[in-house]
This record gives C-alpha cells, sequence and structure tokens, in this order.
C-alpha cells in the first residue's frame, strides 16, 4: 500500500490512499492532524524529537509563517509542539543560519541576474551550472532565493531559474490572485497555488527559457487581471 498525505494541487495517481486537504498550510499540519485523530486507538504520544520534526515540517512550509492560510489554529498548533519539546530558537538557528559559505556568493549572483517585466510585477533570477561551480555551492544552496524579489514593492510573481546538469528547474512564488501552479504548469510542473515549481528535461538554452519563463509569465498575469491582455 503507497499513501499519499499532501497539501498540493492536483496530485499526480500513483498511490493506493491519498489525505489530501488543500486548505492545509502544510504537510506537517495534516501528520499532526491524522496523529490526533488515531491516539484515542493507537495511544502513544508525540516525543520531543517528533515534535521538533513536526515544528520544523510547518515552519518551513508556511515560509515561518507568512504565508496564505496561516491561521489562529497553526499557531495554537505549534504552541502545542513548543510544550512537547519543540526549540523556536534552536529550529529557526539551525534551518536558517547555518547555510555553507557558497550560498551568499549564489544570492549575490542571482541578484545580479535580476530582470524586472511587466512593469515590474515580475521578477526572473537565474544561476547557471557555473555559478554553482565558481561558488563552491550545491543545487539545493539555492532553495528559497526565489523569495528575495518580494522585498521589492509591485512584484506579485517570482520566477527562479537553475540550470540543471541536464534540463532546468523552475521555481515560481505568487502574491495574490496570480497562480504559480498555473504558471508551473505551463511547463509540466505543479505545486501550490502561491508556491510551484517544475523540471524541463529539454535542452533549451538560457535564452530561450527565459523567453518561455517571460511569455507563460504574462499569460498568468493577464489571467489574474494584473496585465491587460495587450500589455501581456
Amino acid at each position: 500500500m503507497v499513501a499519499v498525505i499532501d497539501h498540493h494541487l492536483n496530485p499526480k495517481p500513483f498511490a493506493s490512499d491519498y489525505f489530501i486537504d488543500t486548505d492545509a498550510c502544510s504537510t506537517g499540519e495534516l501528520i499532526v492532524r491524522l496523529i490526533e485523530e488515531a491516539r484515542p486507538v493507537l495511544g502513544g504520544a508525540i516525543t520531543p524529537k517528533a515534535a521538533a520534526a513536526l515544528y520544523v515540517a510547518i515552519m518551513t512550509d508556511t515560509g515561518s509563517f507568512r504565508f496564505p492560510r496561516t491561521t489562529a489554529a497553526i499557531f495554537r498548533m505549534c504552541a502545542d509542539l513548543l510544550e512537547l519539546g519543540a526549540d523556536p530558537v534552536r529550529t529557526y538557528h539551525e534551518v536558517y543560519n547555518t547555510s555553507p559559505p557558497g550560498r551568499l556568493l549564489l544570492i549575490r549572483d542571482a541578484l545580479t541576474s535580476l530582470e524586472y517585466h511587466y512593469d515590474n510585477r515580475m521578477a526572473l533570477q537565474c544561476i547557471l551550472q557555473s555559478d554553482l561551480r565558481a561558488a563552491g555551492a550545491e543545487e539545493e544552496d539555492v532553495d528559497g532565493l526565489v523569495q528575495l524579489p518580494f522585498q521589492v514593492k509591485g512584484i506579485v510573481l517570482s520566477v527562479f531559474l537553475l540550470e540543471l546538469k541536464e534540463g532546468w528547474k523552475v521555481s515560481t512564488r505568487s502574491k495574490d490572485d496570480v497562480s504559480a501552479a498555473d504558471f508551473a504548469q505551463s511547463f509540466g510542473g505543479n505545486g501550490h497555488f502561491h508556491a510551484a515549481g517544475a523540471r524541463v528535461k529539454e535542452t533549451y538554452t538560457l535564452e530561450e527559457m527565459k523567453r518561455l519563463i517571460v511569455d507563460n509569465a504574462g499569460k498568468v498575469l493577464a489571467e489574474a487581471g494584473v496585465l491587460t491582455p495587450q500589455a501581456a
């Protein structure tokens, strides 16, 4: 038996059982809810180590509690996890303040590559394999860099392009009524409404990928009413 516990839109049909709630803020929330439902029958308790892991799952999936669907109920759930042994200070430090030196060099390179489109409503950054080698960094060191452009007023769609050893990884985040999932689906990907991604296996050049990204971003922004069809 294969079971899927998830909160993404349109999960792929490969499992025998699904527990899907797209209104949940995180998969960690769903696991806590399942544990609470099962406890009267199975007994047991959440250990301090498990509480810490569940807190990390919720914290990271909510962008440190700043993404939509971060509700009062989620803060109460996290308060319960703290009482069970999760440490928010240590957790935040270990997740966000223990990056390798190369990550800051990648932030520099990502910001150097930054482009604005559609009257500064959309931002595009990219990191190439040559950037990774020069920084002595790994592909996972770019995680979270897609969020950087939201420091700029007016940005509602941010796209991060990573060159893989074979193909490309496209990560996208959005705000308001702009669908990151719709954008990712145009590249065969999926995800949340405001956070999604895709992997492109075709051997497009960097300029070809940029053109595809900007064109598809224009369509998504127009569908959300951010741009007129003529502007897109």
